[in-house]
């Protein structure tokens, strides 16, 4: 995003860039804040873009795109109370149980070589003598 004071940026430009689908990465946190719902938001500094497109996002989100980075900041930052919500984040991700799969494996008795199930697979369509050598596959 070009970056000029000249240039207007309002609330509708800033909601259709973010309707766009493009990924972005976290260059650094740059301070947080007490969310009203007993949260917290973190600015993100995004990498590539102007200071003007930081942006606050719950923690929560972060925790769960960039854990690492966001450890990080939280071990530099002097907030206890953050640090403390960091983690009821982990414990609570930890003692979560994995939900039970509703996909079948395929049986290994139906697995081609490469581990795709044989049965899709297409085959070509055997042919009789007569359409082989239509097909101009004779021997010499």
């Amino acid at each position: 995003m070009y970056a000029d004071q000249s240039l207007d940026v309002n609330e509708e430009m800033l909601a259709h860039i973010a309707n766009q689908d493009i990924y972005l990465t976290v260059e650094a946190f740059t301070q947080h804040r007490k969310h009203a719902t007993n949260t917290y938001e973190i600015l993100v500094r995004w990498e590539g873009l102007e200071v003007i497109t930081d942006s606050w996002e719950p923690v929560m989100t972060m925790y769960e795109d960039v854990p690492i980075k966001l450890q990080v900041y939280v071990d530099s930052a002097a907030d206890d109370k953050l640090r403390q919500f960091v983690i009821q984040l982990r414990s609570h991700s930890q003692g979560r149980k994995r939900k039970e799969s509703t996909v079948q494996p395929t049986p290994s008795h139906r697995r081609g070589k490469r581990g795709g199930d044989v049965a899709a697979q297409s085959k070509p369509p055997k042919l009789n003598c007569r359409q082989h050598r239509a097909k101009g596959n004779t021997k010499k």
